[in-house]
């Protein structure tokens, strides 16, 4: 596998804990000052991650700060990662428009379910979307190759 291979198929576990202090960080920022802006810009950044290749805002600032400390790359696959931050987008996005609407109460329970997995995933290395990727997409895609045999 070449390294091309190895960056679509594979991410830096280090990196992924280190966007997920930024996105509680921003999550938290826009909870605080109500700024519905701010999480349709983490929802932007969300859907960059999600279903493109393309280098997000918080992931180029978290591989700027990666650089500076001399960690161990630690591979761990991407995929699962690409899904969860799929439901980062959905819940940055409806956090955003809840926000917008003054939908105050609403707005802090969405808020604080993507507080809560970003800071499991940056404290504990906990992928909750990841699990979720295990229990549903893995199965599903699993199905489908044993039925192309």
């Amino acid at each position: 596998m070449n390294n091309d291979q190895f960056k679509r198929y594979y991410t830096d576990k280090i990196t992924v804990r280190l966007t997920a202090l930024f996105v509680f960080l921003t999550c938290a920022l826009a909870m605080a000052t109500h700024s519905y802006w701010l999480a349709w810009l983490l929802a932007a950044d969300f859907a960059l991650r999600a279903f493109t290749y393309f280098p997000s805002p918080v992931g180029l600032v978290t591989k700027a700060v990666r650089s500076v400390f001399p960690w161990k790359q630690q591979p761990v696959f991407a995929a699962p990662k690409k899904f969860a931050a799929g439901i980062g987008f959905v819940m940055a996005l409806t956090l955003s428009a809840l926000l917008f609407f003054s939908a105050t109460i609403a707005a802090y329970s969405v808020g604080i379910i993507l507080l809560t997995c970003a800071l499991l995933e940056a404290a504990f290395s906990i992928c909750v979307g990841c699990y979720v990727y295990d229990l549903v997409v893995a199965p599903l895609a699993n199905k489908r190759n044993a039925s192309n045999y």
